[in-house]
């Protein structure tokens, strides 16, 4: 997969909340490679701009 197709697919899965883009995702990405996540294991992030109610 290539730089354009990646960029493509995250557009769509991002693209399909309000208030939701690739930015947000990176955002949630780049904390979870980082040093800061060290402590994180076995959890899911729903990046939708909030438009999930409940957990």
């Amino acid at each position: 997969m290539n730089d354009s197709e990646l960029a493509g697919r995250v557009a769509v899965v991002a693209g399909g909340s309000k208030g939701t883009g690739p930015e947000e995702v990176a955002e949630v990405t780049a904390f979870l490679a980082s040093p800061r996540a060290a402590a994180v294991a076995g959890a899911e992030y729903t990046v939708d701009g909030g438009t999930v109610r409940a957990v």
